[in-house]
């Protein structure tokens, strides 16, 4: 039971640095890009917390390679 807690912690803490890490991203992207460049390309407003995190999850592996 005790390593069980200890698995759902670190989930949740790992969850936790996965959000924190996509808002700067956000915020970048939101209040930086967001009034010309998304607009005039993709047609969108802002984006989500969620999609910043799949940016930073897509450009990590592009410029990293994948290794």
């Amino acid at each position: 039971m005790e390593t069980l807690v200890k698995v759902l912690g670190f989930v949740a803490l790992l969850a936790l640095l996965c959000v924190l890490g996509a808002y700067p991203t956000k915020w970048l992207i939101n209040y930086l890009f967001a009034p010309g460049l998304l607009i005039t390309v993709f047609g969108v407003a802002k984006i989500s917390t969620v999609q910043a995190f799949f940016l930073n999850l897509f450009f990590g592996f592009y410029i990293k390679g994948g290794k």
